[in-house]
């Protein structure tokens, strides 16, 4: 990871930490927050790069390449509720979330998503957004139920890792 692109991480990291810690509604709705990142390998650029050309492979200009770096921020339940009511609480923060993340940098428009609400067939649950920053992030939203399933899929491990830029997380 470049110094550039490693202080551009800590810098979204601590200002989405801050937004968050700031915001007395999210506060009441989750338990705590995590905000791993991440940088897109070269391995995997030059795969998204030889695809160009191909639209059956899922090909790209360069400039549709959004997910360079990624943040994801991992809403944990709140763990004084029942466990139902925690994971709507938790459900209810990643939007929260969403919301804060989308007041400090533009949504790219046509690059969000929601999972939350449509979940993927094999059970996978987030939110998606693009964000205009100094560089482009993609911010994705899971609850920790979801975040524990979706690592032992393959295709949601795949899935993070090729269309990951700013990634916020809730998990339940």
């Amino acid at each position: 990871m470049s110094a550039a692109a490693a202080d551009l991480l800590l810098r979204c990291q601590a200002s989405l930490q801050s937004a968050a810690a700031a915001d007395s509604h999210f506060q009441a709705l989750a338990g705590g927050l995590q905000l791993p990142s991440r940088t897109k390998s070269l391995y995997s650029i030059m795969r998204k790069l030889l695809r160009l050309n191909d639209p059956a492979a899922g090909s790209r200009r360069l400039a549709q390449m959004y997910d360079l770096l990624g943040l994801r921020a991992v809403v944990l339940p709140r763990q004084d509720m029942p466990a139902g009511e925690a994971e709507a609480a938790a459900v209810q923060a990643c939007y929260r979330l969403q919301e804060l993340a989308h007041a400090q940098w533009p949504p790219a428009p046509g690059r969000s998503k929601d999972y939350i609400a449509q979940p993927k067939p094999n059970g996978y649950q987030s939110l998606h957004s693009t964000l205009s920053m100094t560089a482009r992030q993609q911010l994705q939203q899971h609850n920790s139920s979801s975040s524990s399933s979706s690592s032992r899929s393959i295709a949601s491990q795949h899935k993070r890792r090729c269309s990951l830029s700013c990634c916020c997380c809730c998990c339940c």
